[in-house]
């Protein structure tokens, strides 16, 4: 039963103009896996591009709540559900963190 003809968000989001195309582009910008591999480079002779690559994914997932929230009119606990948890959060589970001083981003072993 548990396979058979679920709701998926998709169902729920893609008769919302334009919402589907953000939560597909957010998928593609922010994905876990993008986000391992980049993880995985630390240390690596490709270190600070993934640094980089690390906290622009970050910015980006950011920046798209905030927009859905101000701009959207989504309520800001729903964002969870369109693009799953925040990576700020989810870097905390491969022992990294993100750190902002004065505007500036940072990439922490935690």
């Amino acid at each position: 039963m548990y396979n058979k003809n679920r709701l998926t968000r998709r169902d729920l989001l893609s008769e919302i103009a334009g919402l589907w195309d953000l939560v597909i582009d957010h998928e593609r910008q922010c994905s876990y896996a993008g986000l391992k591999h980049s993880l995985n480079d630390l240390g690596g002779s490709f270190e600070q591009t993934a640094i980089k690559t690390v906290i622009s994914m970050v910015r980006y997932d950011q920046e798209v709540r905030r927009l859905v929230v101000s701009q959207g009119g989504v309520e800001p606990d729903m964002t969870d559900f369109l693009f799953g948890r925040p990576l700020e959060q989810t870097i905390e589970m491969f022992g990294y963190g993100i750190r902002e001083k004065e505007g500036k981003f940072s990439l922490v072993r935690i």
